[in-house]
C-alpha cells in the first residue's frame, strides 16, 4: 500500500525522526508543517498539504516563545482551530502516550501527532536494560500508536555531538531509535 503522507515527500505514516543540531531550526520547521498540515496549506512554502487536526507539543517553549513563532510562521493569518498546540504534557511512561491516544481518538480525521522533542516525553530509562534496549523502548509505544491509528508522528531529536558523515549515525543514541 502507498504510504499516506502528513507532509508529502517529508512525513510519512508511521515514526518520523527529524534530528538536527541544536538551535539549528527544527522547532521552526515543525511548527511551519503543524500550521500547514492543520490549514490545508504548504509546507516550506510549497508542499501542499492536506486539511486536518494536528497535535504538537511544543515541550521545549514557553508560551511567550511559542506566541512569537507562531506570528512569524503565520505572517498575520489567524491559527487554524484544526492546530491544538501546547507547552506542557506527561512523561510517555506517565499517561503521556494514552494522552496522545485519547486526543488522535477524538479527533477522527487527524493528520499529525508532532513531539518537540523526544527527550521531554520519553520517560525514565531503565536502568537494568542496555542503552539501546532503552531507546527502542522510547519509541515503541509511539510507532504502535502511529501504526494502531494510522496517524503520522513526528519525533524531533539532536543529533550526536561528534556529528557524522552518515545521517543515521549522527543521531543522538542508538541505533534503537
Amino acid at each position: 500500500r502507498d504510504p499516506t503522507w502528513a507532509i508529502p515527500g517529508l512525513v510519512p505514516d508511521g515514526v518520523t525522526i527529524l534530528a538536527g543540531n541544536p538551535k539549528s531550526g527544527k522547532s521552526w520547521m515543525a511548527l511551519d508543517f503543524a500550521i500547514a498540515a492543520a490549514s490545508g496549506g504548504a509546507a516550506l512554502g510549497d508542499i501542499a498539504c492536506d486539511p486536518g487536526p494536528v497535535l504538537y507539543l511544543a515541550l521545549e517553549d514557553n508560551h511567550r516563545r511559542l506566541q512569537q513563532r507562531q506570528r512569524a510562521v503565520l505572517q498575520g493569518a489567524e491559527a487554524p482551530a484544526a492546530l491544538d498546540v501546547t507547552v506542557e504534557w506527561k512523561l510517555a511512561d506517565q499517561g503521556g502516550i494514552d494522552d496522545i491516544r485519547l486526543w488522535v481518538r477524538t479527533h477522527r480525521a487527524a493528520r499529525l501527532v508532532i513531539v518537540d522533542t523526544l527527550a521531554k516525553i520519553r520517560g525514565k530509562s531503565d536502568k537494568h536494560e542496555g542503552v539501546y534496549a532503552n531507546d527502542y523502548s522510547a519509541i515503541a509505544p509511539f510507532k504502535a500508536l502511529a501504526l494502531a491509528s494510522g496517524v503520522p508522528i513526528l519525533l524531533l531529536h539532536h543529533r550526536n555531538k561528534a556529528g557524522s558523515a552518515d545521517p543515521l549515525n549522527s543521531v543522538s543514541g542508538t541505533f534503537g531509535l
